[in-house]
């Protein structure tokens, strides 16, 4: 499995226009397209849209790796490396859609992992599309907005609490951005408000 590193990069200065984005039935919608090998060693080029899987949707695609690990008889205690991938291929699953409305699911699990000849995918597309998802996550999730100041100032005692940055491990992406921007923003405000405060703008180097 690859960073999904490469897939926020490609993402960064891009808007909304920039995408393409789909919008039906209450949701978005993304076009992508996913490589598929034919014979010769050429790639094909299909055309999907992806979405961002509901808790609905992620709850089916949790039952249908676990009925695809049963079928081929894998242990989710002794095989959980392989387990951890076919549900991360469910959910990819239900992430890919048609590109035509409805936009209904593309393929079934079985099918997107199937190395039938005319079915599946390679596994270094598969991935690449579920980073493509990751970062498209990260743009549309309505929990990344900017802080809260009582969500800062919990952040800034935690850290001060134990000395190091710990409390904000679990914070990712663009997430982490905004708190770290809201505790600079909050330090100069406090600062400004003393009377004897360093000045807090910012000027260039002297030569």
């Amino acid at each position: 499995m690859s960073d999904s590193k490469p897939a926020r990069e490609w993402l960064k200065g891009k808007t909304a226009a920039d995408l393409d984005l789909i919008e039906y039935g209450g949701r978005v919608f993304f076009p992508e397209v996913i490589h598929r090998l034919k014979k010769g060693g050429k790639f094909e080029e299909v055309p999907i849209a992806v979405c961002i899987p509901r808790a609905p949707e992620r709850a089916i695609a949790r039952r249908d790796a676990i009925a695809l690990a049963t079928k081929w008889k894998l242990d989710r205690d002794k095989d959980a490396d392989q387990f951890d991938t076919l549900d991360t291929m469910a959910q990819l699953a239900h992430a890919i859609r048609t590109p035509e409305e409805p936009h209904g699911q593309a393929y079934p699990l079985e099918w997107l992992l199937s190395t039938k000849e005319e079915e599946g995918f390679e596994e270094r597309s598969l991935w690449a599309v579920w980073e493509r998802v990751k970062a498209y996550t990260e743009i549309i999730d309505p929990r990344i907005t900017e802080p809260s100041t009582e969500e800062v100032i919990a952040a800034v005692v935690a850290i001060d609490h134990v000395r190091n940055l710990t409390p904000l491990a679990a914070i990712a992406g663009p997430a982490l951005d905004s708190f770290v921007v809201s505790m600079a923003s909050m330090l100069c405000t406090y600062l400004r408000q003393q009377p004897s405060a360093p000045s807090t703008a910012t000027s260039a180097p002297a030569p």
